[in-house]
């Protein structure tokens, strides 16, 4: 593992258990999982809306995995440690402001 800080945009997140997992693109079409342990780290991505810009601090790791054709590809994960990007209001004012 090797801190990191990863800029991208939010793809999708849901709570699984006691945590809250999810998807950042970054440079256009790279996935980076995430995990986010922390309840007030928690709280900031859940309110951040699908497509909006974001900043998260926390530790790499990296697998190779197979897709479904066989071929190897680079799986990044991020356990998340902080959030640098201000939260966003959901819904019709989240898209005015």
């Amino acid at each position: 593992m090797i801190d990191a800080l990863i800029h991208g945009r939010i793809v999708h997140s849901r709570l699984e258990g006691p945590y809250l997992v999810g998807r950042i693109v970054i440079q256009g079409d790279i996935p980076v999982q995430f995990t986010a342990r922390r309840g007030a780290v928690k709280k900031q991505l859940e309110h951040l809306p699908v497509g909006s810009p974001l900043s998260v601090a926390g530790e790499l790791s990296t697998s190779v995995q197979n897709d479904k054709h066989g071929q190897p590809y680079v799986r990044y994960e991020v356990a998340v440690s902080a959030v640098l990007t201000a939260a966003q209001p959901k819904g019709l004012l989240g898209s005015i402001l």
